[in-house]
């Protein structure tokens, strides 16, 4: 999530400060496969190495080049999966903080499945190394996508940030096939049975379980709070399809001319690079290319009447290529200019982008709304489709590619309403001034202090301490005691006449100190309007998080295509996919999922039934003090799913997912939502991750922290017409997490 980090992207002067470290890995040899060898995969490895020579600066000390061509080379170089694990184990135990890894694959990919009871298949993906052999059980020696994984995770557990580069095919689940055609990069297996999948799961450490596989996965931390993965991926596909490779005529040394093959990706992307200034290379973002990169091996797959090949970027495309500082973007929109000033954004009802709700939109590079040194300017939601919406910003010029946020939701959207309890000591009236002039505008919250009126939350005073390990910078807030807090009004969400009397900490959603160590550097004649406006930007937050958690379809086409269900367990997470299907689902009591903190879970999605548009499915995380973590898919992934298939997703698709509870309660309440939805064939990945947000207790102290010039963390079933729209369905789990009982 935004961290507040000012803009200190590096130039090529900063270069010396950190290392840069590269596995590159090039397969054209198969000898287990004769028919299947490739043409192009060391030349893409080698290209690449030479760009990071000349180009990066990269010392060739720090480059790892593996690589198998056509006929056989020295032993010690070769492309075998374990030259290829011990270069992957070298280069994450070089690495140190501030440094950046490249690894760069190229060769055969793969998709292995396990045939499920039922009918279904559950899949992971592999790359396929010089000594992948294939016997009555399968495929031996691969190196998974959960490899890869782990690797990354290492990395950046030192500090360290990592870019992988993967031109194989299936590569959008990470991971070029071995099928009909040969300039695809693809191994093609059938499913396998349940004795094959345990030879493969015996043979392939990667899916075996690890001992300290707990401790490498994040938990939610307090307030939902967590570290997301400091790496960016761009594949040469999506896991539905195949990598091909192109041919580009060079002159040689005898002056003839040669066509020499390449990954069609690799090559359009050593283009796109090699046409950046010398100067610019460290400073160059993902964002700042992508988008041709993309359209130009679209184009380059048609031309050479090819199947489809969409290249696809899964992490945050505001970092540099080549790692260093960078200026984490707030979660929001983008904006594409269009044609008679139609404005195309990459959101719609899903998100809350409603006709008639007001974007505020802002130039292209705005990574923190609230500090722009330019306004937004607003534009009103004309269409809008279940991911994507149009609006017009007339007279005024957008620049394509601007960044937008949510200003003003629909007017069919209804804010929440908030209970101001003040008792026997009233607030201050420049508090309630600031507090009601932001409740009059069109926000997410109006107030009331009728206690007959139902109220989504109330506002009370507060006369205990408050708790320091709630607080996002503890140290500075300790020794706080008094103030106001913001209660729920139900555990589920909805409105009530009253809050019951014995209120406890499970019940608050933040706390506002008016007096201590958080505050007294404020100005006295300043420090009710600072508190009110603190108090305005928390509640705004809750109920923006409300309406998200709480958004339902109007439409369940989709309701029918999927089956969605909760597995989770204690201790030693299970070995693999076959492990976890075989735990009983969770069955809820009174509609909440009742776990402790040492629980991991999964949830298990199946595809009944076909869509013929384009299936996108997202997983986020609602934790019951307003934050929202987007899990999964990571941001630009665009996984497929077939009927049929099964898909495991917890914190991510390697790792469980677990949650914590709060420091100061006893129970602490979250939301799973599965949201799916339909697209168009080609349509932009789904946006998930701006449904993101912090939490009201982070929004709070974000305020008071710039009063104080202090930087702060940002912020029923119908059967498918003849032709198939667009639509989405969301299922939402509650899940209770309590204390171990020891």
């Amino acid at each position: 999530m935004p961290d507040g980090r000012v803009d200190t992207r590096e130039t090529a002067s900063d270069a010396p400060r950190r290392q840069w470290h590269a596995l590159l890995v090039g397969v054209d040899r198969y000898p287990a496969f004769p028919q299947r060898q490739l043409s192009g995969c060391v030349n893409d490895a080698n290209a690449i190495r030479r760009f990071l020579i000349e180009k990066v600066q990269v010392p060739e000390s720090n480059i790892r080049c593996l690589v198998s061509p056509r006929q056989a080379g020295s032993p010690s170089t070769a492309a075998t999966a374990a030259n290829v694990r011990a270069g992957l184990a070298a280069v994450a135990g070089g690495v140190s903080a501030g440094d950046h890894v490249l690894l760069f694959y190229a060769g055969h990919g793969l998709r292995v499945s396990q045939q499920q009871a039922g009918g279904g298949l559950h899949s992971v993906y592999g790359f396929a190394p010089e000594d992948t052999s294939k016997d009555a059980k399968g495929f031996a020696n691969l190196i998974l996508g959960s490899e890869v994984h782990a690797f990354l995770k290492s990395i950046e557990a030192t500090g360290a940030t990592a870019t992988v580069i993967a031109d194989t095919c299936h590569s959008g689940a990470s991971l070029r096939a071995l099928e009909d055609d040969p300039r695809e990069r693809t191994l093609q297996i059938e499913p396998l049975t349940a004795d094959q999948w345990r030879d493969f799961t015996a043979t392939h450490p990667a899916l075996q379980h690890q001992a300290d596989r707990g401790a490498e996965r994040e938990i939610a931390g307090p307030f939902g709070a967590y570290a997301g993965g400091d790496f960016v991926m761009l594949t040469g596909c999506l896991d539905s399809q195949t990598s091909k490779e192109d041919q580009v005529t060079l002159v040689g040394d005898d002056g003839a001319p040669a066509k020499v093959s390449h990954g069609l990706m690799t090559l359009a992307l050593l283009k796109e690079l090699e046409s950046v200034p010398p100067e610019q290379v460290h400073s160059l973002r993902w964002m700042d290319f992508y988008p041709r990169l993309r359209r130009t091996v679209a184009d380059r797959a048609t031309e050479i009447k090819a199947s489809a090949q969409t290249v696809s970027l899964e992490g945050r495309k505001e970092k540099t290529l080549f790692g260093g500082a960078w200026r984490p973007f707030a979660p929001g929109f983008t904006v594409r200019a269009g044609t008679d000033a139609v404005l195309t954004i990459d959101g719609g009802t899903l998100q809350g982008l409603e006709v008639g709700a007001v974007l505020a939109i802002y130039p292209p590079d705005t990574s923190d709304f609230d500090r722009s040194a330019v306004p937004g300017v607003e534009a009103t939601i004309d269409t809008a489709t279940p991911m994507t919406s149009t609006a017009r910003a007339i007279g005024h010029a957008i620049a394509d590619q601007s960044r937008a946020r949510l200003m003003r939701p629909s007017p069919n959207t209804p804010p929440i309403s908030v209970r101001l309890v003040c008792g026997d000591e009233p607030m201050p009236a420049a508090m309630r001034s600031v507090l009601a002039a932001r409740s009059d505008q069109p926000a997410a919250f109006t107030l009331t202090e009728r206690a007959s009126d139902a109220a989504h939350a109330e506002v009370r005073r507060w006369t205990g301490a408050v708790p320091t390990a709630v607080w996002p910078e503890p140290d500075e807030w300790h020794g706080a005691r008094g103030g106001w807090i913001v209660v729920r009004a139900n555990r589920d969400g909805t409105p009530s006449a009253s809050v019951a009397a014995g209120t406890t900490a499970d019940d608050i959603v933040a706390y506002l100190p008016d007096a201590g160590p958080p505050i007294e550097d404020i100005p006295p004649d300043r420090l009710d309007a600072v508190l009110g406006a603190a108090l305005a930007r928390g509640l705004s937050t809750y109920g923006r998080y409300l309406q998200k958690r709480d958004r339902r379809a109007g439409d369940g086409t989709l309701a029918s295509m999927l089956a969605v269900s909760l597995r989770a367990g204690t201790g030693a997470e299970p070995a693999g996919p076959a492990d976890v299907l075989a735990l009983a689902p969770v069955e809820p009591t009174d509609g909440v999922y009742r776990l402790t903190e040492d629980h991991w879970m999964w949830a298990e999605i199946r595809v009944l039934r076909p869509s013929d548009l384009n299936l996108q499915i997202g997983w986020l995380m609602f934790s019951d003090d307003g934050n929202v973590v987007a899990l999964w898919p990571p941001d630009g992934s665009q996984p497929t799913f077939a009927r049929g298939s099964v898909t495991l997703v917890g914190f991510d698709r390697d790792a469980a997912l677990s949650m914590t509870r709060r420091a100061d309660q006893h129970t602490s309440m979250y939301t799973l939502a599965l949201v799916a939805a339909t697209a168009p064939k080609g349509a932009l990945p789904l946006n998930i991750a701006a449904l993101a947000q912090d939490s009201v207790q982070a929004e709070l102290a974000g305020e008071l922290t710039l009063a104080r010039g202090r930087q702060h963390r940002g912020e029923p079933v119908r059967r498918p017409a003849a032709q198939e729209q667009p639509a989405w369905y969301r299922w939402n789990l509650r899940v209770a997490i309590t204390a171990t009982e020891r």
